[in-house]
């Protein structure tokens, strides 16, 4: 209960603290910017694999699977005003919804793209198309990576590497998806619905965890492990499937003129802004469950609270950076790097706090950079520990820590003056002493 109460408190402050709501604000419109792109890459996908016809199924599935055949607007007509219609008269019911908007664009797009000349297309209008659908989930990554204090991204050609195999193998699975979801339908198909229900919800709520443990795990350029990520996923999805059900009597009622709603005056345009409200919540869910995930992440290993006080302090203490790298030369000393998410496991301190120290480090060539794979950035000594001094590591951790408060002391003012002489006893109590003798001197550090 504690670990829960925990859990709770930390993600909620993280979610404001991260301004989760700009986030979800800045993916919603990038989402609106990309919806063609993914979308003509999506039938493209469905229409190879399944043909015309399955190609629309699919579409729909897809829809509804989104909660976007959820979005549609109140009859306009009351069963009173529906009496006084003249004789011969058929009202009709049928409202304007976002889903039959995408499925006509579905369908003119398929008749498009079979009368296409690819090679005529123009070199510009290929790149375009590429871009708008990666451009969401570059946006995606720079947002996840924010959550969980990553300083930069992976390298270019493996983002370019994860960021297609998404767009090309996420229309795969969710097929696969709703192949398993027909499927259950077919074998329960003699059950009363009631009976069939709670099954179909189920592969829903799975298939939603499965994409979201996917995305919390591959997208950020941090550790998320498996189980915190899976706690995130799984809260997500029940958040997700929840505002799913509720979506449909929340249009409705908000675009019934009878209930006064200030929706219905705008008729069927309506249903553009319960889209794009529909688009902000989602992402808004999804930034949630990875807010948890890293919490979880982080109160299972006891960093929540250090993290919280070095995310309000001035600067870190540099003797800090001196442990790290006497952790750093010990690994050297067996012929292995050290990445952040490593120190930072040992050291209790967040991942984002240690990359910052070891990346002004490698400036200042006390470490170099390597790559032991594609996905992972590490660091080695620049030199051998025994040419390494820890008081020029000290030194140069101080220019991180900048002045005493906000930076603003005089630097002929006594308080600069006092700060001074402290750091240089702070170094001189190092003397002579090596990274190669603090690894001596401290081997189980």
């Amino acid at each position: 209960m504690r670990f829960l109460i925990d859990l709770v408190r930390f993600g909620g402050r993280q979610l404001i603290r991260h301004r989760a709501p700009l986030l979800a604000a800045a993916l919603a419109y990038r989402t609106i910017f990309s919806l063609i792109p993914v979308l003509v890459l999506a039938i493209v996908m469905f229409k190879a694999f399944l043909g015309e016809e399955g190609m629309r199924r699919g579409v729909d599935q897809l829809l509804d699977y989104a909660g976007v055949s959820q979005i549609r607007l109140a009859p306009t007509l009351s069963d009173a005003e529906e009496a006084n219609l003249p004789e011969g008269a058929t009202p009709s019911r049928i409202t304007p919804e976002i889903a039959e908007l995408i499925q006509d664009f579905a369908d003119k797009t398929i008749t498009r793209i079979q009368g296409i000349n690819f090679g005529a297309i123009a070199v510009v209008g290929i790149v375009l198309l590429i871009y708008g659908a990666l451009s969401l989930i570059i946006q995606v990554e720079q947002s996840f990576n924010t959550i969980c204090r990553a300083p930069n991204g992976r390298r270019l050609a493996v983002r370019l590497t994860n960021y297609w195999a998404l767009l090309t193998l996420g229309p795969i699975f969710l097929l696969g998806g709703f192949f398993l979801s027909a499927r259950s339908k077919a074998w329960l198909g003699d059950l009363p619905a009631a009976a069939s229900l709670p099954f179909d919800l189920v592969t829903r709520l799975g298939l939603t965890w499965i994409i979201l443990i996917i995305a919390y795990t591959r997208l950020p350029n941090a550790r998320v492990t498996l189980r915190p990520a899976a706690v995130g996923a799984f809260i997500g999805a029940i958040l997700w499937e929840v505002c799913k059900g509720g979506l449909a009597r929340f249009a409705t009622a908000m675009t019934d003129p009878s209930g006064g709603s200030q929706f219905a005056v705008y008729g069927s345009i309506a249903l553009l802004p319960l889209f794009l409200l529909w688009v902000y919540a989602t992402w808004l869910i999804v930034l949630f469950g990875l807010e948890v995930a890293f919490a979880s992440q982080m109160v299972a290993s006891g960093r929540a609270r250090a993290l919280e006080r070095l995310e309000t302090a001035s600067f870190v203490d540099p003797g800090v950076g001196v442990v790290l790298m006497r952790d750093i030369a010990a690994r050297f000393e067996k012929g292995q790097p050290a990445t952040a998410s490593e120190l930072a496991q040992r050291s209790g301190l967040a991942d984002a706090v240690v990359a910052q120290l070891l990346q002004h480090l490698a400036r200042k060539g006390l470490l170099n950079r390597v790559e032991p794979d594609a996905d992972t950035e590490a660091f080695a000594l620049a030199r051998p520990a025994e040419r390494i001094s820890a008081a020029e590591v000290m030194t140069a951790l101080y220019e991180i820590a900048g002045d005493a408060g906000d930076g603003s002391t005089p630097s002929g003012a006594p308080e600069r003056a006092l700060l001074d002489d402290i750091r240089r006893r702070q170094i001189g109590a190092l003397g002579d002493a090596s990274l190669a003798r603090l690894v001596a001197d401290h081997p189980g550090a």
